[in-house]
């Protein structure tokens, strides 16, 4: 069944069906382009190319392609959170099988959520995001000041401190930059904004946060912007970047925070390079300090604890850190501190004895 949008005082919106409650979808498809704009205040926007919001846990998404922009513009304060993505905006299932090719962008001035195929998975249900891809530009605009998410496949894939139900994202790739251009907060990622389990993921795009002043802190990674999972054979081979010393951005190779303690990287690869700056200011907003910082795993692992590979599942890493413009190339030669794996992190807490030094680049990438 599909309901009106208009009875709840919202906009759910999709090339194929807005509002979708006990359907399954399989094999459907969207060329058409996606364009809102709208300067009036309303609630929990939710933007797909194939369907704005699928609400039921027993329902299906998959096989589904959006390849038609998709194009929302919120110049007014919308009241609520927003929900965009380039297959679907909410979905509260599984997901398989599912791809993008459309830019996706927004202009939001509340707490939004963007992916290039799924805008918000619904958070500690145990859910999957299976053998997804996007290879359209992911672009976000905003100046708030909460946490936005932003990712390649999906902007929010589980809540961050979750262990019992934390959703799954496995075997997805992104292509697409994903980028954003204001100075608002985000969390961004080449796979996902947030943290979930992940195994067998692989980012080839670039992250970057363009802004030439940052609002309190962002983090940004090329796996996900935020890390308090296991992740499992998972690589990244997008280059991560933020682009003024104003900035107040953590910037990882793999995760541009970790968020919990006790996580792990297993069996994981980077190689690529990321640029930034260290640069600390006092926020007019609350008085509080921030502190940009970069690394080729991890931009801020502060107060935290993960271990980063085993003697059977290896983490290999290569590339090169710019830092305050000087470049560093991460070969082993030199320690940790001098190769900036780590940007921010407590003495001796990240165990790094099974990081290999080794390029894993494909040569052609598909």
């Amino acid at each position: 069944s599909s309901e009106s949008a208009a009875s709840y005082n919202a906009w759910r919106i999709g090339g194929v069906v807005g509002r979708a409650v006990d359907m399954n979808f399989t094999n459907c498809s969207n060329s058409g382009k996606i364009s809102i704009a709208c300067n009036k205040s309303l609630a929990y926007p939710q933007v797909g190319g194939v369907v704005g919001v699928s609400s039921s846990a027993t329902t299906t998404l998959s096989g589904c392609r959006n390849t038609g922009d998709v194009e929302v513009n919120l110049t007014a304060a919308h009241t609520s959170y927003a929900y965009i993505g380039g297959v679907a905006g909410v979905c509260a299932h599984n997901v398989s099988d599912c791809h993008n090719e459309g830019k996706v962008s927004a202009v939001a001035s509340k707490h939004t959520y963007l992916g290039g195929v799924l805008g918000y998975l619904s958070a500690n249900k145990s859910f999957t995001i299976s053998s997804c891809t996007n290879r359209g530009y992911v672009l976000f605009d905003s100046v708030y000041g909460g946490y936005n998410f932003v990712g390649g496949v999906c902007g929010y894939s589980t809540a961050e401190g979750e262990t019992t139900a934390a959703n799954k994202m496995e075997k997805c790739i992104n292509y697409g930059t994903v980028e954003m251009c204001n100075k608002g907060r985000v969390r961004m990622g080449g796979i996902s904004g947030g943290t979930c389990i992940m195994t067998g993921n692989t980012n080839y795009g670039t992250v970057k946060y363009s802004s030439a002043t940052g609002r309190k802190s962002s983090h940004i990674g090329g796996l996900a912007g935020t890390f308090g999972h296991t992740f499992t054979s998972c690589n990244n081979y997008g280059n991560v970047e933020f682009a003024a010393p104003e900035s107040l951005v953590a910037a990882g190779g793999f995760s541009g925070l970790a968020v919990k303690r006790n996580c792990s990287f297993l069996d994981c690869k980077a190689d690529c390079t990321v640029i930034g700056f260290t640069h600390s200011m006092v926020s007019a907003e609350d008085g509080e300090s921030y502190t940009s910082s970069i690394g080729l795993l991890f931009g801020d692992a502060l107060a935290r604890v993960a271990t980063v590979g085993t003697a059977s599942q290896p983490t290999k890493v290569a590339g090169t850190v710019i830092r305050d413009g000087v470049t560093i190339t991460v070969d082993g030669q030199d320690d940790v501190t001098s190769d900036n794996l780590l940007g921010r992190a407590t003495t001796g807490s990240i165990n790094l004895t099974h990081t290999i030094y080794e390029a894993t680049k494909p040569a052609k990438i598909e």
